[in-house]
């Protein structure tokens, strides 16, 4: 899945509209520190333990990176992985 921050393609009266057409949206989230939100999109990826322990460590790292994850190590990688 990929985030979007949130960003106003149109204005309603006094409220801002994202379109969100065309994104398999799962998420919205709101931090209140920040004040941003964010848009979680894309499609459900579901991982399998036994194929992911067979992959190289270097290729656990793309997957964990192009979901938004920090890379450490494999076996964290394959967990955080797991947990999506």
């Amino acid at each position: 899945m990929k985030t979007k921050r949130f960003a106003a393609s149109y204005l309603d009266g006094w409220t801002s509209v994202m379109d969100c057409k065309g994104l398999n949206v799962h998420e919205i989230r709101f931090n209140r520190k920040s004040r941003n939100i964010d848009v979680v999109y894309g499609e459900l990826i579901k991982f399998e333990k036994d194929k992911l322990d067979a992959m190289h460590h270097a290729t656990i790292k793309k997957l964990v990176l192009a979901n938004e994850g920090t890379y450490t190590d494999k076996e964290a990688g394959v967990a955080y992985l797991l947990s999506l």
